[in-house]
């Protein structure tokens, strides 16, 4: 056999190689996440359980409770940062990496947050998409009519979404739609009392705009959360008893 046919062999089995080794990586990172998230969801479900939320009737929000909200954000974004900070820069294995520990570390990072605050993920939704529903409004209204810190606020979330490679200028003000929720009947505006409150709180708003990344993670996978936390909870299936041999 050639030198040349046997270095052909050789390149081929490490080229096999090294799609296997790729492909074993991809599935024990998928399996690590999947328990990281079933932990995290499980976490979610106990701290809904523990601080059960309910939004005022009247729907305006509480003072304390945003001051909370934001609180909860700082931890969340400062982690999003960490994770982010040169991520274009690294090379294809870190990205992945990155890629696979960003729901778990977020996650795990909010858990802790909201514990903390002694609140619960739903009312954390509650309060992101009345933050986000906010800033929408906001920007659809005519100018002469808009809050200019709300306005501060909408476009660093604008160019945050933007660096993401997520939004181009000719989405605009749609930017924030995939974060809402159908918007609620009778829900046409924003009571001015929450505008007001939310704009109190611009600077903050400002700095904990990397808590973006969870909050879309928390609305488009809201449904798989539940379903990892309802597997986690149910009881585990019996083994079949063994059929006797005739």
């Amino acid at each position: 056999m050639s030198k040349w046919v046997v270095g052909c062999l050789i390149a081929v089995l490490l080229c096999v190689g090294a799609v296997g080794a790729v492909l074993y990586f991809f599935v024990q990172q998928g399996k690590e996440v999947e328990e990281e998230m079933r932990q995290v969801a499980v976490a979610y479900a106990n701290l809904n359980e523990k601080h059960p939320f309910q939004p005022q009737a009247d729907g305006l929000l509480d003072p304390q409770r945003v001051e909370k909200f934001f609180e909860v954000r700082r931890p969340v974004a400062a982690a999003a940062r960490d994770l982010m900070t040169g991520l274009k820069d690294r090379g294809f294995v870190d990205k992945v990496r990155t890629a696979f520990s960003i729901g778990p570390k977020l996650g795990k990072s909010h858990v802790d947050a909201l514990t903390a605050a002694a609140a619960s993920l739903e009312e954390y939704r509650y309060h992101a998409d009345e933050l986000y529903f906010a800033l929408r409004e906001n920007a659809s209204r005519e100018e002469a009519r808009r809050d200019a810190a709300l306005s501060e606020v909408y476009e660093a979330y604008r160019k945050f979404r933007e660096s993401l490679g997520q939004l181009d200028d000719r989405q605009g003000a749609q930017g924030f739609v995939d974060l809402l929720e159908a918007t609620p009947p009778g829900r046409l505006n924003v009571p001015e009392a929450n505008r007001t409150l939310l704009a109190q709180h611009k600077q903050a708003a400002i700095e904990t705009v990397q808590a973006y990344v969870l909050d879309v993670g928390l609305r488009r996978f809201r449904e798989e959360l539940r379903a990892i936390d309802e597997r986690s909870r149910a009881p585990a299936t019996p083994a079949p008893a063994d059929v006797e041999k005739k």
